[in-house]
């Protein structure tokens, strides 16, 4: 595994961390990290898609 590629797999279990903690600012900005570093990077996309369906569910919620 290359640094960069180290770097890519600590950014996303960091993001997914963030994700299933609730810290959604923290898990958007690793998906920002992870695309910007390897903007075709599978996992980076579904964290990203991921966090949009957690956040128009927290909109939702709210609204009601």
């Amino acid at each position: 595994m290359t640094s960069s590629s180290a770097e890519i797999a600590r950014l996303l279990h960091d993001g997914f961390d963030a994700l299933t903690g609730g810290r959604l600012d923290a898990a958007e900005a690793a998906c920002r990290a992870v695309l910007t570093r390897d903007p075709r990077c599978v996992q980076g996309h579904f964290l990203v898609g991921l966090l949009a369906r957690e956040r128009a569910g927290m909109r939702a919620a709210s609204s009601q």
